[in-house]
């Protein structure tokens, strides 16, 4: 039988000289931002408008309205895009540019 006093890092644990157990951390693998910084998370069901990306595998879109779960992972946690404005622009130009 499952007993929750035995798995959760209890008082218990101390007096009965076992060690505390630290919580698992949630951390968000693909975040881009640092430390110190700020994302806004949003959830599939959520009203957005913008560019997005899922936060499991990375699949960005463009979406108006409610988001989705993710088409690619059905993962429910987007960001923000990184806004790049000139990203396509750079990218277009590719091997163009002579400096």
């Amino acid at each position: 039988m499952y007993d929750e006093r035995e798995d959760c890092g209890s008082v218990l644990d101390r007096i009965r000289g076992g060690k505390m157990r630290e919580p698992q951390s949630y951390t968000v693998p693909r975040a881009k931002a640092d430390e110190d910084e700020f994302v806004e998370f949003l959830r599939a069901g959520d009203p957005a408008a913008g560019q997005f990306e899922c936060v499991s595998c990375g699949h960005g879109e463009l979406y108006v309205g409610e988001l989705p779960t993710c088409p690619s992972c059905a993962g429910a946690l987007w960001e923000r895009s990184a806004w790049t404005p000139f990203a396509r622009v750079l990218s277009a130009l590719g091997g163009r540019l002579n400096y």
